[in-house]
């Protein structure tokens, strides 16, 4: 799929040390999907660019993400997967609020990253039981993590996941339990607990 649009936006904040935001901006966005399966793929891969630019505000946003799956054997499998961020460290300061999911960046996931650049990757092992349980080995690290407005930046963020997934008449049941070597800002240790049912967008 490919998608194209012209966008304007306007933020009117409610406290006074805030300046409201008025933006305009193109964004393209390029999917390619050759999945087996959207909730429960095996082979295939998934591949996204982003690209956001306006000359208005002169700022423009690069983001690259894969997934690649495998089977091995006969109820396991194999994710490789990977994120790029790329932009040009003058954007809003909204635009370096970033989501990612749960089990993509483990301890840093969702709304955790506040970043202008960025480099992801990790490997993920599952292995399927009865059909109806899929147990989860997830390994990842983060790389080149840059903070926009102190110019604060942090490598070799890495995280390791156990997780759980079962079907069910209300759609995927999702546990996760995650730790990292260290958090953004101090060199202690983060661990999460995440928990879902049903379809994850």
């Amino acid at each position: 799929s490919i998608e194209l649009k012209n966008n304007k936006q306007s933020i009117k904040y409610s406290v006074n040390n805030l300046e409201n935001i008025s933006l305009e901006f193109y964004n393209l966005k390029v999917e390619i999907d050759k999945i087996d399966n959207i909730l429960y793929p095996k082979s295939g891969y998934l591949l996204e660019y982003y690209y956001e630019n306006s000359s208005l505000n002169n700022y423009e946003i690069q983001k690259i993400s894969f997934d690649k799956y495998t089977s091995i054997l006969d109820r396991s499998s194999i994710r490789l997967y990977g994120d790029y961020l790329y932009s040009n460290d003058v954007l809003p300061q909204y635009k370096n609020i970033n989501y990612f999911k749960p089990d993509r960046m483990l301890s840093f996931g969702e709304y955790k990253l506040y970043s202008s650049n960025l480099i992801n990757y990790g490997i993920e092992f599952n292995y399927t039981y009865k059909n109806s349980q899929t147990f989860r080995f997830i390994l990842n690290s983060i790389n080149n993590v840059e903070f926009p407005i102190n110019d604060f930046e942090r490598n070799n963020l890495k995280s390791i996941g156990l997780g759980l997934r079962v079907k069910s008449i209300f759609g995927p049941i999702n546990f996760l339990w995650t730790k990292s070597n260290k958090d953004l800002i101090t060199d202690n240790y983060i661990e999460n607990y995440y928990f879902s049912i049903g379809i994850d967008y």
